[in-house]
C-alpha cells in the first residue's frame, strides 16, 4: 500500500505551530500526527506532500521517503496530515475504491487516486463519503483532545501490554499499575507517586523522574527527558524527547528540546520544540469572568469555546525570568520576551523585548546564531534548511511586526 501524508489549506490556522515543522509532525497525545497514522497503516509506504518552504527541511528529515514528487500512475492512499486517525476512520479509509475521497465538512480527510488525478482544488466530490473525523483546525483543540490521544496511543505504545522496567526505587509509589508503563534505562526517583488512577502514565526510555516528584495520568513522558525534582505533573500532559521540566504542568504539550526547569506555572498550553521558558514564567488558562477564551489566529480573534487555554508558544522563543502570560497568549516563533506586567496577547514571529521596554525587532543573524549555540548544547547541528526556514518565517511576519513596533 502507498500512502501519501499532505498538507492543505487548513495549515493556515495552525501558526506558530507550523513555522518549523509540517503539520503531521505536531504532537498529539504521546505521537506526532504522522506516528499515528503511520501505526494504523504499518506495512503502508509512506511518502509525504507538503509546502514549498517546509520541502527541504522534510526532505532532509526523511532521506527514505519520496517528498513532493509522486509517480503519477501510481494507486496512493492521499492522506490529510490534520487527522487524528482513529478505528472508525481507518476503516472508511481503507474501504475506498479508486477515484473516492473521504469527506468531512467539505474538508478532505483522504482519498484514492493517483498523483496525477489528485487535485485538493478540483477534487470529484461526486465519488466522495462522508465521515465523521478530528480534522484538526486550531492548537487549542490538540490541548483539548490531549488526553485522549495519551489513551489511545498508550495503547499502540505498549501493545496493549504495559510493563515496568528501569530503575523504580523502592520508595516510589505506583497507583494503578496496570495503567503505568515504565521503559528501559529510565529512573524513577525516591519520593516519586505516580497516579494512573483517571488515566495511564508512559515514560519512554532513559527518561528520568526526579525525587518528590508528582505524576498524574493521562501523562507522557518522552526519552531522555529529565523531570525535575519535586515536579507537579497532572492529567492531559505530553512532554516529548530531550527535555527539562519543573514547577507545575496541566493538561499540556511541549515538544521535543524544550525546557520549562524550575518553578511556575504551564497550564492548558502548547509549547513548539527549542523552547526556554525562565524561572517563574507562569500563564493564566482561565478568565476571571469565566467566560470563553478568545485567540489571535489568522489576522482575526477567534472564540475557542473553551474556558481554559493558556500560552501557544512558537518554536526557538524563549521568556526570560517571571515573565507572564495572560489566557489564550499566542507568542510566535523566535521570540526573546521579558520584562514586567503581562505581555500582549499576540506576539508576532521575532519579536524581542516587553510591553514595558518596547518591542523590537530579533535581528535574524542574531537570531540564527543564538539557535545555532542552543543546539549545539544538545549535538544536534544546524543545518542549511534550518536556516532557511528561519529566513522564511522572519520574512512572512514582517507586517505582522510592523504592526506592534
Amino acid at each position: 500500500m502507498n500512502i501519501c501524508i499532505f498538507e492543505d489549506e487548513g495549515v493556515k490556522t495552525l501558526s506558530p505551530m507550523v513555522d518549523f515543522r509540517p503539520v503531521f509532525d505536531l504532537r498529539a497525545g504521546s505521537l506526532l500526527i504522522r506516528e499515528k497514522i503511520a501505526s494504523a497503516f504499518p506495512d503502508a509506504d509512506i511518502s509525504y506532500f507538503v509546502r514549498d518552504a517546509m520541502l527541504p527541511s522534510v526532505q532532509a528529515a526523511n532521506p527514505e521517503a519520496s517528498v513532493n514528487a509522486l509517480d503519477g500512475e501510481e494507486d496512493i492512499l492521499f492522506i490529510n496530515g490534520r487527522l487524528l486517525m482513529d478505528a472508525s476512520v481507518k476503516s472508511a479509509i481503507e474501504n475506498l475504491d479508486i477515484g473516492q475521497a473521504l469527506v468531512c465538512s467539505g474538508d478532505v480527510v483522504a482519498a484514492r487516486t493517483n498523483a496525477d488525478s489528485f487535485d485538493l482544488k478540483n477534487l470529484d466530490f461526486s465519488h466522495s463519503v462522508k465521515c465523521n473525523a478530528v480534522l484538526v483546525k486550531y492548537i487549542w483543540e490538540l490541548i483539548a483532545e490531549n488526553g485522549s490521544q495519551i489513551e489511545s496511543d498508550f495503547q499502540i505504545l505498549t501493545l496493549e501490554s504495559p510493563s515496568l522496567n528501569g530503575h523504580i526505587s523502592a520508595d516510589a509509589r505506583l497507583v494503578h499499575r496496570e495503567n503505568i508503563h515504565i521503559s528501559d534505562s529510565s529512573d524513577i526517583q525516591a519520593g516519586v507517586v505516580i497516579n494512573a488512577e483517571n488515566g495511564s502514565v508512559y515514560i519512554d526510555e532513559n527518561a528520568t523522574v526526579m525525587a518528590n516528584t508528582f505524576i498524574e495520568g493521562p501523562a507522557f513522558i518522552g526519552k531522555n527527558t529529565i523531570i525535575k525534582a519535586g515536579a507537579k505533573i497532572y492529567g492531559g500532559s505530553s512532554i516529548g524527547e530531550m527535555c527539562k521540566v519543573g514547577g507545575e504542568v496541566e493538561n499540556s504539550i511541549i515538544h521535543s528540546y524544550s525546557n520549562k526547569q524550575h518553578d511556575g506555572f504551564l497550564g492548558h498550553s502548547y509549547l513548539g520544540s527549542w523552547v526556554n521558558l525562565g524561572a517563574n514564567t507562569n500563564t493564566s488558562d482561565l478568565k476571571n469572568d469565566y467566560g470563553n477564551v478568545k485567540v489571535h489566529c489568522g489576522g482575526e480573534m477567534i472564540d475557542s469555546g473553551s474556558k481554559h487555554i493558556g500560552l501557544i508558544m512558537g518554536d526557538h522563543s524563549k521568556s526570560g525570568i517571571s515573565t507572564m502570560f495572560t489566557t489564550g497568549t499566542v507568542v510566535g516563533s523566535v521570540c526573546n520576551l521579558f520584562g514586567s506586567g503581562f505581555h500582549i496577547k499576540s506576539v508576532p514571529s521575532f519579536t524581542w523585548g516587553g510591553a514595558d521596554t518596547d518591542y523590537t525587532e530579533y535581528r535574524l543573524n542574531k537570531a540564527i546564531e543564538v539557535a545555532e549555540k542552543v543546539m549545539g548544547r544538545r549535538d544536534v547541528p544546524m543545518t542549511a534548511e534550518d536556516k532557511s526556514l528561519f529566513q522564511s518565517v522572519f520574512d512572512f511576519s514582517s507586517a505582522d511586526r510592523k504592526s506592534i513596533l
